[in-house]
C-alpha cells in the first residue's frame, strides 16, 4: 500500500505544508571475522544515529513564536511524531486509525537551511530532528494503525528584496534572484557505556551565512573582489495572498532574516557564451535572527 507525507508533531509545534519527511537510524552493521577471514561470521548492530529529515513550506511556523529558533533549535520533550498517510485504493485516502507513523519522545529540531528563488517556487525549509535516547537504546518507535491529526494551511512565502549594509556605507538593494540561508549549527552526540543511541545532543558550533544568487555583475563594485566588511543584513521573503498575489509590503506578516553584523565573500561570478553572468556572494554573519512579522520596507 502507498503512503505519503503528512504534518510532523515537534512537541507543540505542528509543522505543516511538508514536502518531504523520512526517518535514517544512522546504523552501522559490524561484522566479525576469523584470523585472516574474508567472510563475515557473525554480524552485529553497532551505533545508531536515529533523525527525521523534512523539509516544510511552512515558513510561518517555524520563524513564528513556537518555532524553531535559528540559535538554539527547538528542544522537544513531549514527543515528535512523523506520520504517513495510507493512499486508498480507487480514492485518495483511507479514513480513520489506519495511517503509519514513527515517534520518539524527546530530541532536538534544527533547521539546516531556509532557501527561495525568482523562478515563482515558494520558500522551503530543511530540518533534522534529531532524536535523543533516555536510556542508550532505539529511542525511535514505528507503528500502524494510527489516526492523523486535523490539517490546517499556514502560509506560503515567496522571493522578497535583500538590503545589505557595507561597513561605512548606506544599505544597498541587491537585485536577487535568489537566496539561501544557513544556519551553519554544528552537532555532537554523546553515547555512554557502549550503548548505540545518544543521550545527549549539544549544538558546538555555530557560523550562520546567506548566499545571495544576483544577475547584475556591478553589483560586485560596492563589496569588492574577495571581503567586504557589514554593519547589517536584512533578506525578506514576501508572503503570498491567496486568490492574489502578495499581502501589502506594510503588513507585518512578511518573514526577515537578518544579521547585525558581518562579512561578505564574493564566492563566484560565471558567464557561459549568451547566458546571463550569475554572482553568488556569502554574507557571514556573528549571530543569525529570523520572524514572519515583519513590514517590507
Amino acid at each position: 500500500m502507498a503512503y505519503v507525507a503528512y504534518d510532523a508533531i515537534l512537541g507543540a509545534l505542528n509543522l505543516r505544508q511538508i514536502l518531504d519527511s523520512g526517518y535514517e537510524s544512522g546504523g552501522d552493521v559490524k561484522a566479525g571475522y576469523n584470523s585472516g577471514g574474508v567472510d563475515p561470521q557473525a554480524l552485529y548492530g553497532g551505533a545508531i544515529d536515529p533523525r527525521f529529515p523534512i523539509t516544510s513550506l511552512d515558513i510561518a511556523g517555524l520563524c513564528g513564536a513556537g518555532g524553531i529558533d535559528p540559535q538554539a533549535g527547538l528542544s522537544i520533550a513531549t514527543g515528535i511524531t512523523v506520520p504517513l498517510q495510507k493512499a486508498a485504493d480507487e480514492g485518495t485516502f483511507v479514513a480513520g486509525a489506519n495511517h503509519f507513523s514513527k515517534t520518539c519522545a524527546n530530541g532536538l529540531a534544527v533547521v539546516d537551511s531556509i532557501s527561495v528563488d525568482q523562478q515563482g517556487n515558494e520558500m522551503s525549509a530543511q530540518l533534522v530532528v534529531h532524536c535523543r535516547s533516555t536510556n542508550g537504546l532505539d529511542p525511535v518507535t514505528p507503528a500502524s494503525g494510527q489516526a492523523l491529526a486535523a490539517q490546517a494551511f499556514n502560509a506560503t512565502f515567496g522571493l522578497g528584496p535583500v538590503y545589505v549594509t557595507p561597513a561605512g556605507g548606506g544599505a544597498t538593494p541587491v537585485d536577487v534572484v535568489g537566496y539561501t540561508v544557513n544556519t551553519g549549527i554544528t552537532i555532537q552526540k554523546f553515547r555512554p557505556d557502549g550503548l548505540p543511541a545518544p543521550v545527549r545532543i549539544n549544538i558546538r558550533r555555530r557560523k550562520p551565512t546567506i548566499d545571495l544568487r544576483f544577475k547584475d555583475a556591478e553589483q560586485l563594485a560596492t563589496f569588492t573582489a574577495s571581503y567586504k566588511g557589514l554593519d547589517a543584513v536584512a533578506c525578506y521573503g514576501r508572503r503570498w495572498l491567496d486568490a492574489d498575489t502578495f499581502e501589502l509590503d506594510a503588513s507585518l506578516v512578511h518573514a526577515k532574516f537578518s544579521f547585525a553584523a558581518g562579512i561578505s565573500s564574493t564566492q563566484s561570478l560565471r558567464a557561459s557564451g549568451t547566458d546571463d553572468a550569475e554572482t553568488i556572494l556569502r554574507l557571514c554573519g556573528k549571530v543569525l535572527t529570523w520572524s514572519g512579522l515583519n513590514a517590507i520596507p
